[in-house]
Protein backbone atom coordinates (compact mmCIF):
# COMPACT_ATOMS: atom_id res chain seq x y z
CA UNK A 1 0.00 0.00 0.00
CA UNK A 2 0.89 3.39 -0.93
CA UNK A 3 0.69 6.10 1.51
CA UNK A 4 -0.07 9.42 0.20
CA UNK A 5 1.44 12.78 1.91
CA UNK A 6 0.41 16.21 1.11
CA UNK A 7 3.38 18.45 0.40
CA UNK A 8 3.32 22.20 0.26
CA UNK A 9 5.24 23.80 -2.10
CA UNK A 10 5.87 28.04 -1.42
CA UNK A 11 7.00 29.96 -4.30
CA UNK A 12 9.15 32.47 -2.56
CA UNK A 13 11.12 31.28 0.22
CA UNK A 14 10.52 33.89 2.22
CA UNK A 15 7.13 34.64 1.88
CA UNK A 16 5.67 33.42 4.50
CA UNK A 17 8.26 35.51 7.03
CA UNK A 18 7.53 38.43 5.03
CA UNK A 19 4.26 38.30 3.52
CA UNK A 20 3.58 42.19 4.34
CA UNK A 21 6.42 43.09 1.95
CA UNK A 22 4.52 41.17 -1.26
CA UNK A 23 1.38 43.13 -0.98
CA UNK A 24 0.71 45.33 -4.04
CA UNK A 25 0.93 48.39 -1.96
CA UNK A 26 4.12 47.76 -0.13
CA UNK A 27 5.31 47.10 -4.05
CA UNK A 28 4.08 50.26 -5.63
CA UNK A 29 5.52 52.20 -2.43
CA UNK A 30 8.76 50.97 -3.17
CA UNK A 31 8.96 51.81 -6.63
CA UNK A 32 7.94 55.45 -6.11
CA UNK A 33 9.99 55.84 -3.40
CA UNK A 34 13.09 54.48 -5.10
CA UNK A 35 14.78 57.15 -7.53
CA UNK A 36 17.05 54.54 -8.75
CA UNK A 37 14.53 53.47 -11.35
CA UNK A 38 15.51 54.46 -14.72
CA UNK A 39 12.41 55.18 -16.18
CA UNK A 40 12.36 57.54 -19.18
CA UNK A 41 9.37 60.58 -18.72
CA UNK A 42 5.92 60.04 -19.78
CA UNK A 43 6.49 62.51 -22.08
CA UNK A 44 9.49 60.84 -24.34
CA UNK A 45 7.79 57.54 -24.09
CA UNK A 46 5.10 59.25 -26.06
CA UNK A 47 7.35 61.00 -28.19
CA UNK A 48 9.48 57.66 -28.60
CA UNK A 49 6.01 55.79 -29.61
CA UNK A 50 4.97 59.00 -31.98
CA UNK A 51 9.04 58.95 -33.63
CA UNK A 52 8.50 54.75 -33.82
CA UNK A 53 5.10 54.91 -35.61
CA UNK A 54 6.09 58.05 -38.26
CA UNK A 55 9.53 56.09 -39.29
CA UNK A 56 7.58 52.82 -39.77
CA UNK A 57 4.95 54.46 -41.74
CA UNK A 58 7.96 56.48 -43.42
CA UNK A 59 9.31 52.62 -44.06
CA UNK A 60 6.62 51.13 -45.54
CA UNK A 61 5.86 54.35 -48.15
CA UNK A 62 9.73 53.66 -49.24
CA UNK A 63 9.72 49.69 -49.80
CA UNK A 64 5.99 50.51 -51.89
CA UNK A 65 7.46 53.19 -53.69
CA UNK A 66 6.90 51.92 -57.33
CA UNK A 67 10.03 53.91 -58.97
CA UNK A 68 12.28 52.42 -56.38
CA UNK A 69 10.68 49.05 -57.05
CA UNK A 70 11.39 49.34 -60.74
CA UNK A 71 15.09 50.46 -60.33
CA UNK A 72 15.46 47.65 -57.74
CA UNK A 73 14.39 45.00 -60.64
CA UNK A 74 15.78 47.17 -63.64
CA UNK A 75 19.16 46.96 -61.87
CA UNK A 76 18.67 42.63 -61.92
CA UNK A 77 19.17 42.93 -65.88
CA UNK A 78 21.93 45.60 -65.77
CA UNK A 79 23.57 48.84 -65.16
CA UNK A 80 21.37 51.53 -64.76
CA UNK A 81 22.69 54.97 -65.90
CA UNK A 82 22.11 57.58 -62.42
CA UNK A 83 20.86 54.79 -60.30
CA UNK A 84 22.61 56.54 -57.71
CA UNK A 85 20.84 60.10 -57.91
CA UNK A 86 17.11 58.27 -58.71
CA UNK A 87 17.36 56.47 -55.79
CA UNK A 88 18.92 59.46 -53.30
CA UNK A 89 16.29 61.15 -54.51
CA UNK A 90 13.48 59.12 -53.02
CA UNK A 91 15.73 58.36 -49.95
CA UNK A 92 15.95 62.06 -49.31
CA UNK A 93 12.11 62.79 -49.91
CA UNK A 94 11.62 59.98 -47.44
CA UNK A 95 14.11 61.19 -44.91
CA UNK A 96 12.59 64.83 -45.37
CA UNK A 97 8.47 63.49 -44.56
CA UNK A 98 9.83 61.88 -41.66
CA UNK A 99 11.92 65.33 -40.38
CA UNK A 100 8.87 66.99 -41.35
CA UNK A 101 6.11 65.15 -39.16
CA UNK A 102 8.82 64.61 -36.23
CA UNK A 103 10.03 68.31 -36.02
CA UNK A 104 8.23 69.41 -33.06
CA UNK A 105 8.94 66.46 -31.01
CA UNK A 106 12.31 65.99 -28.53
CA UNK A 107 15.51 66.36 -30.41
CA UNK A 108 17.70 62.99 -29.13
CA UNK A 109 14.62 60.67 -29.59
CA UNK A 110 13.66 62.28 -33.28
CA UNK A 111 17.39 61.88 -34.18
CA UNK A 112 17.84 58.21 -32.89
CA UNK A 113 14.54 57.22 -34.98
CA UNK A 114 15.80 58.89 -37.63
CA UNK A 115 18.96 57.05 -37.46
CA UNK A 116 17.53 53.80 -37.11
CA UNK A 117 15.07 54.51 -40.38
CA UNK A 118 18.02 55.46 -42.35
CA UNK A 119 19.73 52.36 -41.42
CA UNK A 120 16.55 50.08 -42.55
CA UNK A 121 16.08 52.22 -45.52
CA UNK A 122 19.89 51.27 -46.65
CA UNK A 123 19.33 47.75 -45.61
CA UNK A 124 16.08 47.48 -48.09
CA UNK A 125 18.58 49.33 -50.87
CA UNK A 126 21.68 47.09 -50.61
CA UNK A 127 20.93 44.37 -52.72
CA UNK A 128 20.24 46.66 -55.84
CA UNK A 129 23.18 48.36 -54.77
CA UNK A 130 24.98 44.91 -54.60
CA UNK A 131 23.91 44.05 -58.09
CA UNK A 132 24.52 47.28 -59.85
CA UNK A 133 28.37 47.23 -58.52
CA UNK A 134 28.12 43.46 -59.67
CA UNK A 135 27.34 44.48 -63.21
CA UNK A 136 30.31 47.22 -63.41
CA UNK A 137 32.71 45.07 -62.15
CA UNK A 138 31.87 42.27 -64.35
CA UNK A 139 31.78 44.79 -67.44
CA UNK A 140 35.11 46.22 -66.27
CA UNK A 141 36.65 42.59 -66.00
CA UNK A 142 35.47 41.70 -69.33
CA UNK A 143 37.21 44.60 -71.23
CA UNK A 144 39.76 44.37 -69.30
CA UNK A 145 40.47 40.92 -70.61
CA UNK A 146 39.76 41.54 -74.33
CA UNK A 147 41.99 44.76 -73.96
CA UNK A 148 44.64 42.42 -72.26
CA UNK A 149 44.64 39.54 -74.46
CA UNK A 150 44.92 42.48 -77.51
CA UNK A 151 48.27 43.77 -75.98
CA UNK A 152 49.79 40.78 -75.40
CA UNK A 153 48.84 39.59 -79.03
CA UNK A 154 50.29 42.88 -80.61
CA UNK A 155 53.90 41.90 -78.55
CA UNK A 156 53.51 43.67 -76.06
CA UNK A 157 55.85 43.24 -72.89
CA UNK A 158 53.58 41.29 -69.97
CA UNK A 159 54.48 43.91 -67.48
CA UNK A 160 53.66 46.86 -69.57
CA UNK A 161 50.40 45.23 -70.82
CA UNK A 162 49.28 44.59 -67.00
CA UNK A 163 50.08 48.23 -65.76
CA UNK A 164 48.23 50.28 -68.62
CA UNK A 165 45.05 47.71 -68.66
CA UNK A 166 45.14 47.95 -65.01
CA UNK A 167 45.34 51.64 -65.08
CA UNK A 168 43.12 51.93 -67.89
CA UNK A 169 40.39 49.83 -66.45
CA UNK A 170 40.49 50.74 -62.90
CA UNK A 171 39.51 54.46 -64.16
CA UNK A 172 36.95 53.01 -66.30
CA UNK A 173 35.12 51.29 -62.89
CA UNK A 174 35.57 54.37 -61.14
CA UNK A 175 33.90 55.93 -63.76
CA UNK A 176 31.34 53.47 -64.23
CA UNK A 177 30.25 53.86 -60.15
CA UNK A 178 30.87 57.66 -60.28
CA UNK A 179 28.10 57.62 -63.32
CA UNK A 180 25.39 54.92 -61.95
CA UNK A 181 25.93 54.90 -58.57
CA UNK A 182 26.96 58.75 -57.92
CA UNK A 183 25.68 60.19 -54.49
CA UNK A 184 24.62 57.09 -53.10
CA UNK A 185 28.07 56.13 -52.09
CA UNK A 186 28.76 59.40 -50.14
CA UNK A 187 25.01 59.05 -48.23
CA UNK A 188 25.89 55.19 -47.58
CA UNK A 189 29.33 55.24 -46.89
CA UNK A 190 29.65 51.84 -48.97
CA UNK A 191 32.91 51.37 -50.81
CA UNK A 192 32.82 49.85 -54.38
CA UNK A 193 35.46 47.81 -53.70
Amino acid sequence: MIKRQKVEVVALSSYEEEEEQFKEEKIWKVIKENKDLDLPAHEVMLVTVRCKKIANEKYADFSGNEERSQLEEAVQFGPISGFGKKLSSIFDTCLSEYDAQATYFDEGVRTRKRQQLEEKLLQLVQPAFQALLGHIRSGSLDKFKGAFDKALNGEEAFSVAARNCSESFMALFDEGCAGKIGGCLIKTGWKPF
